[in-house]
Parts: structure tokens; sequence; C-alpha cells
């Protein structure tokens, strides 16, 4: 008896939720039909991520050591020979903070002035506090 193909409430899906840069994350796919369908993923506008791999009959797209630029929307397609249908995924990469420009030591003249710069990227945007002897300024 034909079935036609489903995606279940938030499927595909990234485990975990928000992923950060360095880690692995899981592109999970599951749908519902019979003939029971097989699976297919793609990147809308371009490749699938080098460091990326399937498993689980192509269900699952393991994205290995994940990073900022591999961002975007995937799509899951699925297909059982009599029916087609795919669904996508946005993913969004954070980015723990890393120092852009270091703090160096510096040395000043007694009530000489000095200015130091602090700069970091990270995904949501860094914010920055400043800190003397243990104590915030």
């Amino acid at each position: 008896n034909y079935q036609q193909l489903k995606f279940p409430n938030n499927f595909p899906k990234a485990f975990p939720d928000a992923p950060i840069a360095g880690r692995d994350v899981r592109l999970e796919c599951m749908a519902f039909g019979y003939p029971i369908p097989s699976y297919n993923w793609t990147r809308r506008g371009g490749p699938l991520p080098r460091n990326s791999y399937l498993s689980s009959y192509n269900r699952v797209l393991v994205i290995t050591n994940v990073q900022v630029e591999d961002q975007g929307e995937y799509v899951c397609g699925v297909n059982n020979g009599r029916a087609s249908a795919e669904n996508s995924v946005i993913l969004n990469i954070q980015a723990e903070p890393n120092f852009t420009i270091p703090l160096t030591d510096k040395h000043v003249d007694s009530r000489g002035e000095l200015v130091w710069t602090c700069e970091a990227f990270g995904i949501p945007d860094v914010n920055y506090t400043w800190w003397r002897n243990g104590r915030q300024l």
C-alpha cells in the first residue's frame, strides 16, 4: 500500500542546536512513507564540506571540526521510487572568543599615558571587560 512521503516536525534537524566551531555537528533527517525512502544530502549554493561524511543509510550528515564557513542551508532529499520530497535546515555556527590582537607587556613612565588595544572575534559578538589586579575597571 503506497504512502505519501512526510517529514516529522523539526526534521531535518541539527545536533547540537547551537554548534560551536571546532566541534562535530550531526544533521539528521527522517521521513515517513512507503516504499521506504532513500536519503540524499546537498548544500544550497555549494558543495558539502570536505570534512563531512554520511552515516545511517545517508540519513545523517556528520560535519567534523565544523567551521563558521560551513554555515548555510542543508537540504535533505528523500525518494522512494514513486515520489520525492525535500526539506532543509539552516546551520548556524557559534565561535568561542579568540584574540585577534593579543595583549603584550608594556612599560610606561610614571604618570604617562598608556593605550592598550584588545581585539577578539566570536559569534555571537564579543563583549569586553578590563580588569586590574583582579578588580574590574
